[in-house]
């Protein structure tokens, strides 16, 4: 008898430890301490400081901008700061949360965290971002969705949906996805030297930049649309004006670059309607509605943007009123003629370089002007 309570003591302590240790793995301070610890030097985003401007509520921000890697990589926001600055003398405060591979059910639970623990931003703006077949099963969750996401993302997973044939399924794939954040959590257990937690303190700390600017040589009055012209000028290749943005012209931009080559030579130009009739737009869709909602109700201007890719055109003008309807809110693309220069700007198939940072920071101030403008 002593021996059988000894038995059902030692396993209940077990399943509370369990238990306990699933609990905390969830927290906030525990998923986002290290969730891509293998991302690039050169690209590697700050998750503590994520952390911090969702859950420490003392963010004030002006506006929040919400996408994948592409609009991490082009948008500097110290520099879109500083354009705003220059149109209208007053500095607002941005932040991007530009998770790669980022997508919709991502993007919503930042902004609903965001929500719930600090004061709301006058604008957010979201990056519409490509619906893809992501990892293994299930396959239309986000890789980083085990290491990253709070639970009620998981709980999503349990509705069906068109594409999950049957209930049965749709708790497989819960199950799945629930099973592989605890093979996550516990692996990195075993990674020496990794952070458990988000450190304390300020997370978001950054060195004071240089001004890009020259106010003194800026005109008294200038608007976004010219500052969004003069940047690309000085990014406009010195090719001729027919050329640009053609295989021809990007053939010789890239000249000496064999894996830009390789891409624009085998996949020019990739003739894809905007947004394909992909069995996960619904989803996508759902969550993007869920977004506006929220800003609704907490008095937030949404809107949501298009960046292009030097692999894919400008989609069609029908196509984006469509879906600017069924998204229920603004929905932003960068000029056409802006476009084509970009695309020789390009360090491969979607991330634009630095060089073109100015001009995205100039448009990206520009979308918060007309947001913040509107009734």
């Amino acid at each position: 008898m002593k021996m059988k309570i000894v038995k059902i003591a030692s396993l209940l302590t077990v399943l509370l430890t369990g238990l306990a240790y699933l609990y905390i793995s969830f927290q906030p301070s525990m998923r986002f301490a290290d969730p891509s610890p293998n991302e690039r030097l050169d690209t590697m985003r700050n998750y503590a400081c994520y952390h911090d401007r969702i859950y420490s509520g003392t963010s004030n921000i002006d506006a929040l901008f919400l996408g994948s890697s592409p609009t991490f990589r082009a948008l500097d926001t110290d520099l879109a700061e500083q354009a705003y600055n220059i149109v209208h003398g007053q500095r607002p405060e941005f932040f991007v949360f530009g998770t790669a591979l980022g997508n919709p059910g991502l993007n919503y639970f930042y902004f609903r965290d965001y929500l719930a623990n600090n004061t709301a931003p006058k604008v957010a703006l979201i990056e519409v971002t490509a619906i893809a077949s992501l990892g293994k099963k299930p396959r239309y969750v986000h890789p980083f969705t085990a290491d990253i996401a709070p639970l009620y993302i998981y709980l999503d997973v349990l509705d069906s949906w068109s594409f999950v044939r049957h209930k049965i399924f749709a708790i497989s794939d819960f199950l799945h996805l629930f099973i592989r954040h605890i093979d996550r959590s516990l692996g990195k257990l075993l990674v020496a030297d990794y952070q458990f937690t988000v450190p304390e303190g300020d997370n978001c700390a950054t060195e004071n930049s240089n001004d890009y600017w020259d106010v003194s040589k800026v005109d008294e009055v200038i608007s976004f649309k010219q500052m969004l012209a003069s940047e690309i000028e000085k990014v406009t290749p010195d090719i001729p004006a027919n050329t640009v943005g053609t295989l021809d012209g990007l053939l010789k931009t890239y000249e000496g670059n064999n894996s830009m080559l390789q891409l624009i030579q085998s996949s020019w130009i990739q003739k894809v309607p905007l947004w394909t009739q992909h069995e996960g737009r619904e989803r996508s869709l759902d969550y993007y509605r869920r977004i506006v909602a929220l800003g609704a109700k907490h008095s937030v201007k949404v809107g949501f943007y298009i960046l292009p890719s030097v692999l894919r055109p400008e989609p069609a003008e029908n196509e984006v009123r469509q879906l600017e309807e069924e998204l229920g809110a603004p929905l932003f693309l960068l000029p056409a003629d802006y476009v084509r220069v970009s695309y020789h700007h390009y360090s491969d198939r979607a991330h634009v370089t630095q060089d073109f940072q100015p001009a995205y920071a100039v448009w990206f101030a520009s979308l918060f002007d007309n947001l913040a403008k509107r009734g």
